[in-house]
């Protein structure tokens, strides 16, 4: 007998009674196997006598083999086991970049199964992401963390929902009229640290996470340099970046904030901390994203621009001054010549100021004869 509803004894009647569950009996290299299918179905209970077999088959043969405890699960299950696996051998700004990207899939697929998150449910997600705001690239990296969260790939879960297109540029630089007023609407702005924020950002050319990993104990304020933590690339870690006037002064001031908001500026306290309920700062534990406040400011300053861009706008603004490459790429922390071209965007007030470097006035003619010779030349006469 494969398939079968034992009886038992009712408690209150003390007649015997049918299980609406089947259960499996059968033997398999001479073992018993007897467990309930969990099914009240007799054709889903047969399945599940058939998916009990082949799993003892895969064991037998050395395969991998699916616990009964995975099949049915919800998306919170998941990803708080992903959650859990991924704590192990990642930085911990690592983990907690993963995890705030995870809080959105929570928010709106936490309590569904895994069987019924099919195309439809992510296309949803999507959707409601996109009416909420959200980037396209930051969409992409939490579907595919979903997928992860579930142990597949995404083309193979989700075949028919495609990617979302990204940005492909490799950033701007901000003109100086917008980075006044991006400065100027920092100061008006509620978070305390966004002004801080932007304003270390645009004098060290450092990344988004290198800023919110600095702690106090890597800011020299008597020699006036700041030591970089962990960053993306092993050469960009650790490298050290001089302080000018302007982000000393900024600093000393930001330090007494912190003796006063935070409770002091000890060597392992964060500079930007973790804002606790009720508006609460506890600076050992380091802020996980700024860009709540950044959206806010960049509207208040009507600047369409990335928080990465600010780097860019530090690496010109370098490369039009005369900076050397050397120089350059040891602030940066960039590992190619490649990168640093990337990074450097001439903007149009030194385009203007190389191109009256190649004025074609000699010094025994004045410009006016210049423009009147080129006027009377038949060859102009096209281009009118």
């Amino acid at each position: 007998m494969a398939i079968y509803q034992p009886k038992y004894k009712d408690p209150k009647t003390g007649e015997p009674v049918k299980s609406a569950v089947w259960w499996m009996d059968f033997t398999y290299c001479g073992k018993r196997i007897r467990e309930s299918t969990g099914c009240t179905k007799k054709t889903l209970a047969v399945d599940a006598v058939k998916r009990r077999k082949t799993e003892l088959e895969r064991a037998i043969a050395g395969l991998p083999s699916e616990g009964k405890e995975t099949r049915i699960r919800t998306v919170g299950q998941v990803c708080q086991t992903y959650k859990e696996r991924y704590a192990d051998g990642h930085k911990a700004k690592s983990f907690e970049w993963v995890s705030s990207l995870m809080k959105h899939v929570l928010r709106h697929l936490e309590a569904v199964m895994i069987p019924d998150l099919n195309e439809d449910r992510v296309r949803a997600y999507v959707r409601a992401r996109l009416a909420e705001g959200a980037g396209n690239r930051s969409i992409n990296i939490e579907v595919g963390i979903l997928a992860r969260s579930i142990g597949r790939k995404r083309s193979e879960l989700w075949p028919s929902v495609k990617p979302l297109r990204e940005r492909n540029d490799v950033g701007k630089a901000l003109a100086p009229e917008e980075e006044q007023r991006l400065l100027e609407a920092s100061l008006k702005a509620e978070s305390p640290l966004i002004g801080p924020f932007i304003r270390i950002a645009l004098t060290t050319g450092m990344r988004s996470g290198e800023i919110l990993g600095l702690t106090w104990g890597r800011v020299n304020l008597v020699d006036r340099f700041i030591i970089v933590g962990d960053s993306k690339t092993k050469a960009s870690s650790g490298r050290i970046i001089p302080m000018n006037v302007d982000l000393h002064h900024l600093l000393v001031a930001f330090a007494e904030w912190h003796q006063k908001e935070c409770g002091g500026t000890d060597a392992n306290r964060y500079l930007f901390p973790f804002r606790q309920v009720r508006g609460r700062y506890d600076s050992t534990r380091r802020m996980v994203s700024i860009r709540k406040a950044w959206e806010v400011l960049k509207d208040a300053a009507d600047i369409s621009i990335r928080i990465h861009d600010l780097r860019h706008t530090a690496c010109s603004k370098m490369a039009e001054v005369g900076v050397s490459e050397f120089g350059m790429l040891s602030i940066m922390g960039h590992v190619s010549r490649a990168m640093l071209e990337r990074y450097s965007h001439v903007r149009m007030d030194a385009k203007r100021t190389a191109v009256e470097a190649l004025s074609l006035e000699r010094p025994d003619q004045k410009r006016a004869d210049l423009i009147g010779h080129v006027k009377d030349s038949p060859k102009v006469a096209v281009f009118q």
